[in-house]
């Protein structure tokens, strides 16, 4: 059994690959099995994932013959196939450092209780880091609930799963299948599931990159209100689960709202779903709401009279 299984669901990323896997097998930590998966791509993947046949490290190489419609349905199926006492898993449009297993283990063996360990990661986009990420090379561990808590109920920090490792066992112990339905923030209810189980560990240093570029689908989902109406169904998990009074997030939450609403230019139709979404659960977020796009009324005539 390897210490590591790394699980790389891919989907029409053939042109980053080979990067991605290039850099899990440079890798200055050894001890890990590949699992290379494919959501049906419709580009060159296949043929790239094919030259990594007959590579020791490759234990798993799974095509769909059908798109699941959702890659956390991929973090599944891999989860499933692991074998390793720690899962990493790389999205194949991302690259790693070449020491990330070492530190993020090392890290880990200091601090036995945490379950989920994270490191930073550079923003890149068209080569070139978009802005500076501060680290510290500090290690912070905190109690799963309190994670919850102060991390995750204003977003996911853990902004990107492939700076992160997480044990197997906990994985084999939750929901994936609940991830299944979201589109754009399974992982961030995946952290919320888990630090009911676990204490997290964040280190700061920079052990990986994170490749930032457009995706129609995505923005589609985003301009649709599918991020926030996501984003909310992860809020609600963590409120029940970890017993977080409305008070404590109504006001970002509204204004978050707000902020969403003035920048993709909700249409009626996604504003009206969002209310009949929010508005019966969360009274006072979606007051906040209200006096937020107000203020953000007077402001823009403010604006125009001068």
């Amino acid at each position: 059994m390897s210490a590591v299984s790394v699980i790389v669901p891919n989907y029409n990323h053939a042109a980053y690959l080979q990067q991605r896997i290039d850099s899990i097998l440079n890798q200055s930590f050894q001890d890990f099995e590949l699992i290379l998966l494919d959501d049906c791509s419709t580009d060159d993947s296949r043929a790239v994932l094919e030259r990594y046949r007959e590579e020791p490290h490759v234990t798993h190489i799974v095509y769909n013959t059908t798109n699941s419609g959702s890659p956390f349905h991929q973090w599944a199926k891999g989860v499933t196939l692991a074998q390793g006492e720690w899962v990493w898993i790389a999205e194949s449009d991302d690259w790693a450092d070449p020491d990330m297993l070492d530190t993020l283990l090392d890290a880990a063996h200091r601090h036995p209780s945490c379950g989920i360990v994270y490191g930073q990661a550079r923003r890149m986009r068209d080569g070139q880091e978009a802005w500076p990420t501060p680290v510290t090379g500090t290690e912070q561990a905190y109690p799963g609930a309190d994670f919850a808590r102060r991390r995750l109920l204003y977003g996911n920090v853990i902004y990107n799963v492939s700076m992160t490792l997480m044990r197997r066992e906990l994985l084999q112990h939750t929901d994936m299948d609940v991830l299944g339905a979201l589109r754009l923030c399974g992982d961030w209810m995946l952290y919320a599931q888990l630090c009911s189980q676990t204490d997290v560990l964040e280190v700061s240093r920079l052990v990986s990159n994170y490749r930032m570029h457009d995706s129609n689908t995505s923005f589609r989902v985003y301009s649709e209100g599918g991020a926030l109406l996501e984003g909310i169904a992860v809020l609600e998990y963590i409120a029940k689960q970890y017993h977080v009074p409305g008070y404590r997030y109504a006001r970002h939450w509204g204004r978050e709202w707000m902020k969403q609403w003035r920048d993709l230019h909700f249409n009626r139709q996604t504003q009206r779903q969002l209310r009949r979404r929010i508005a019966p659960r969360h009274p006072l977020l979606y007051a906040y709401h209200l006096v937020y796009r107000l203020k953000n009324y007077w402001k823009q005539s403010t604006v125009c009279h001068e």
